[in-house]
């Protein structure tokens, strides 16, 4: 075993066999610290699932809860924060294997510390915002005449929206002004009342125009509709709209006035006694790579509601600009369209909404109307790991050398492991498997976690070597950018991070025995 050259290593050891793990501190001693077998196991393989990756985090230095108190700034930087005084020894170890549903496995190995990327506290302090990262990472490229990507955007924020740009996804600044605000519209017809930023796309002839979904929740008891004591689960509902802008996102605006904009709805309309549901939650938006002509998107349902399931829809479009255009998977083909279940509606408190247009959707008062055909067929994936009401995927990528697609998948508590899942063809996918945790948090980071969200893979070599300008392609070093959140907004409040991670195709047994023989 190879040995810190920085002081001595501390020591993490097996009682039953060698050491697993070495972290090197400014210490002229070494200790070590025994494990009961149990624990060990956990360390050696993350056990029954035969998953190892191999992390050495950091003694000393809290990275990411250095608080800069700087004054008013009109952009907070934000860059990658590291440990100098550290220095790490790779030992054999933990892997992540995946299967997708041909038996082809994956490695999939931590490679170094999360990076920090944003902390809210930096924008409370700078900007006087209470600003957090409530979406998963986004981000774009914007290129310039000679098709060279020299600037990036990152999208993540509330329902009060800031650019974020540099040079890399790796290094930002948040600007202060406010590029885009929910509409608060307290009709639920409209589909605009708190809206989301998110799964930007660019387009690639670099005029400046990108598109992104709107998740869009209607609170109920923050609009005067909810006559319940408690509101949610009740009292909420969600939709997703066409937002687009022509200026590399520093503003933003509905594709079309509310509510032609609206990409897809459940076909039932807001009821406050219904459990929290329908279309929400957009993976990014991928083009895709089986030259189709298509995007495809996933999109969560929280809660069964009618003759909807909960679950992940798979949608896709061929027309990007268009919102009615997005169409979602019926077990068979991609035929199942989205639509409005408003013409008029009365809301609990005896208020009408109508609405002021003639409507292009059909309804609940059209005789053509039935719910049956808008009904979208969700994915079949092994709830026992991934309970439809809790777990949705937040990343959709394509991976060229690994020949396939992979959600990455988080749950609401936050409190589980993240998960990934693999395929070939967008709808079967292989079982989900254990991808990150707290466990694997060096110990500064971790102690300023009490739950983590929004798990989604990006390369930041995307632009360059695979001419994806959106990040949705992945080579075989991503990062998975994901959310923390802390104790406290004005301490350590929420903060996205970006860990890098190796992926590989794994050799199966009988190729491992031929190499070794020969």
């Amino acid at each position: 075993m190879s040995t810190s050259s920085v002081g001595s290593p501390l020591m993490i050891e097996d009682s039953t066999s060698q050491p697993l793990l070495s972290l090197s501190e400014h210490d002229e001693s070494m200790s070590v610290v025994k494990m009961d077998p149990l624990t060990a196991k956990r360390w050696t393989a993350v056990a029954s699932i035969g998953v190892c990756v191999f992390l050495a985090f950091p003694i000393f230095g809290a990275v990411g809860t250095t608080n800069n108190h700087s004054e008013h700034h009109a952009e907070s930087r934000l860059v990658s924060r590291t440990s100098p005084t550290l220095t790490t020894t790779l030992l054999p170890r933990k892997e992540i294997r995946l299967q997708d549903n041909d038996d082809a496995a994956l490695d999939i190995s931590v490679i170094g510390d999360p990076i920090n990327v944003w902390r809210s506290p930096d924008s409370y302090h700078r900007c006087h915002q209470i600003d957090v990262p409530d979406i998963p990472t986004r981000a774009f490229a914007e290129t310039n005449n000679n098709h060279q990507h020299n600037k990036i955007h990152m999208i993540q924020g509330s329902t009060e929206y800031h650019i974020m740009t540099g040079s890399s996804l790796l290094d930002v600044k948040r600007n202060c002004d406010i590029a885009f605000n929910k509409t608060a519209n307290p009709d639920p017809s409209q589909f605009a009342a708190n809206e989301f930023l998110d799964s930007p796309v660019a387009f690639p002839n670099n005029n400046g125009t990108v598109v992104a979904i709107s998740h869009t929740e209607f609170p109920g008891n923050r609009y005067d509709q909810c006559p319940l004591p408690k509101a949610y689960p009740h009292c909420w509902t969600v939709t997703m709209g066409l937002m687009i802008s022509h200026d590399f996102g520093r503003t933003w605006a509905h594709a079309r006035p509310p509510p032609h904009h609206l990409v897809a709805a459940v076909p039932y309309q807001y009821n406050a006694t219904q459990l929290a549901s329908g279309w929400g939650d957009p993976s990014n938006i991928l083009r895709s790579p089986l030259n189709d002509g298509y995007y495809y998107m996933a999109a969560w349902n929280r809660n069964t509601v009618g003759l909807q399931s909960a679950g992940v829809c798979m949608m896709r479009t061929k027309t990007l600009m268009d919102p009615s255009s997005w169409r979602g998977w019926n077990g068979h083909d991609y035929s199942v369209s989205f639509v409005s279940p408003y013409v008029s509606w009365r809301g609990w408190n005896g208020i009408d909404y109508a609405e002021s247009f003639v409507s292009p959707y059909p309804s609940p008062k059209d005789d053509e109307f039935d719910p049956a055909h808008h009904i979208c067929t969700v994915l079949d994936v092994d709830t026992s790991q991934l309970d439809p009401t809790q777990c949705n995927p937040f990343g959709l990528v394509w991976s060229p050398s690994l020949e396939l697609f992979l959600l990455t998948w988080g749950c609401l508590n936050g409190y589980g492991p993240f998960y990934v899942t693999t395929s070939t063809d967008l709808i079967h996918w292989s079982a989900p498997q254990h991808l990150y945790d707290k466990s694997m948090l060096p110990l500064g980071v971790a102690k300023n976690v009490t739950s983590m969200h929004y798990p989604n893979l990006m390369d930041v070599a995307a632009p360059d070597q695979f001419g994806d300008a959106n990040y949705n392609t992945i080579g075989a070093t991503p990062h998975l950018f994901w959310v923390s959140f802390g104790h406290n907004v004005y301490a350590d409040g929420r903060s996205a991070w970006a860990t890098p991670l190796r992926m590989v195709k794994r050799q199966d047994d009988t190729q491992e025995e031929t190499s070794s023989t020969t």
